[in-house]
């Protein structure tokens, strides 16, 4: 409701909003996603990978309009963001410590991920919701997520036959070799049209972070069943 605060309790405490935000800066690597699905532009984006005008990739660059948002390359600066003005920080799935978010809390508040999940655990539903209270786009933000599984359960009806079928996400990059894992955005997206992890990757899941390297002479863990072939 109009004139009541807006609290976010998180991992490093809580964050409360006088009001709606309308300047934002996006920290979190994928969180300007759900701020532009929201008609939200942010004014400072963080660079995440590729060289994208303003970090938005292709399905997202038609709600940047005119805006020109700062680019927020490497390592968070405390004095480009402090310059932008923001009255809100969105660090969910930032990644950044405690004395940064300390530092960043002095410029405006700063939203983290919730206490009990890791930096990049945040599910694309719940950071909608967050950002949604947080710009005082709630309604919005229900329907946006609301289009969002009707089209994962477009593809679960056409696909049944991928129900319970494995599926994994994985990398090989400056010659590292790998897979995201756990809770981490790419792995939960394959679960959405009834994909499962391989049980050795899921395995994995509960002694490492967000994703796991692997030996690329051996990949074996990506499949839920593996045969060597022989010539």
């Amino acid at each position: 409701a109009a004139g009541e605060e807006l609290r976010f309790e998180h991992i490093y405490g809580e964050t409360v909003l006088s009001k709606p935000a309308e300047r934002v800066v996006s920290l979190g690597y994928n969180v300007h996603d759900a701020l532009l699905a929201l008609d939200v532009v942010p004014v400072g984006i963080r660079q995440w990978f590729g060289n994208q005008p303003y970090g938005v990739w292709p399905w997202a660059q038609s709600h940047l309009g005119d805006a020109k948002p700062q680019l927020i390359s490497g390592e968070v600066s405390m004095e480009v963001v402090a310059s932008l003005q923001p009255d809100l920080i969105v660090a969910v799935g930032a990644g950044i410590s405690k004395d940064e978010y300390d530092v960043l809390s002095q410029i405006a508040p700063v939203l983290m991920q919730p206490k009990d999940e890791p930096a990049y655990g945040t599910g694309w539903d719940e950071l909608t919701r967050m950002v949604g209270r947080a710009v005082g786009k709630t309604e919005l933000a229900e329907k946006r997520i609301a289009e969002v599984e009707a089209q994962f359960q477009a593809v679960r009806d056409a696909h049944p036959d991928w129900s319970g079928m494995t599926a994994v996400c994985a990398y090989n990059f400056g010659g590292e070799t790998g897979a995201f894992i756990g809770s981490d955005t790419r792995a939960t997206f394959l679960l959405e049209p009834g994909f499962k992890p391989p049980q050795k990757i899921q395995s994995l899941s509960e002694t490492q972070g967000f994703y796991a390297r692997l030996s690329p002479e051996d990949v074996s863990r990506l499949f839920g069943r593996f045969q060597r072939l022989s010539a």
